[in-house]
């Protein structure tokens, strides 16, 4: 399976210098759920971020002494991609809490029940298979895990659109294609038919810069006998 894209409007360089410098909000919101869900997680646990792009996040969450006992996953479809994230976490000195792989969320090679917690940022609409990835996400988590899948939706006010785009501009990205995007109907749609009402919700943001998006937030339960 491939991406409706034959690759991101950017190279890996190019995205990397945009994750870097322009994305803190979006980076800081996904954090923060990040963080509310130590609470409830063992002493040691895993992390996986699918469509991980260069690793800009797992740098930011690995330091952060809340997560001290976390094994991260970084994974995406782009071997350039990857090939950036290691040149990044190797300058940061976390080869040995981030590994990062080449992987389609298609047809996964994370085992089953291997992440405790799972994110995933601006992927959902490169998917081809949009409730084929969020069966495997269902997959790769742990009994009791959760997950979040964020992604800007079509029908974002146009103000928050047009103020994505002048970041965008300032980064030298081009301007985000709605076109493409979901709306929250569709979305619960994929979630239909991945076969995973009950286990996961969609909504669109409502404040701040969460209103560019929607998110996906899944629960993994446990098998009733």
């Amino acid at each position: 399976m491939v991406l409706n894209d034959a690759h991101v409007r950017y190279s890996a360089a190019e995205y990397n210098h945009y994750t870097r410098a322009f994305v803190q909000p979006y980076d800081t919101m996904m954090i923060g759920w990040v963080l509310e869900q130590v609470p409830r997680l063992p002493p040691t646990f895993t992390l996986a971020d699918i469509g991980t792009g260069t690793a800009q996040l797992l740098l930011q969450l690995a330091p952060l002494p809340e997560l001290a006992g976390c094994n991260f996953i970084g994974t995406d479809l782009f071997p350039d991609m990857i090939a950036e994230a290691e040149a990044e976490v190797r300058a940061a000195g976390l080869e040995q809490r981030i590994r990062l792989l080449t992987d389609d969320i298609h047809a996964s090679t994370l085992p089953d029940q291997s992440a405790d917690l799972i994110i995933s940022r601006s992927t959902l609409h490169h998917w081809s298979d949009p409730a084929q990835g969020l069966r495997e996400i269902y997959r790769i988590l742990r009994t009791g895990g959760r997950a979040l899948i964020v992604d800007v939706r079509r029908d974002a006010p146009a103000e928050v659109i047009a103020e994505f785009n002048r970041q965008r501009a300032e980064a030298g990205i081009t301007p985000s294609v709605t076109d493409e995007k979901f709306t929250v109907p569709e979305v619960e749609q994929f979630v239909r038919t991945a076969g995973l009402e009950g286990v996961a919700t969609v909504n669109a943001g409502q404040n701040g810069p969460a209103r560019l998006g929607l998110a996906v937030s899944m629960r993994k339960r446990a098998v009733q006998p």
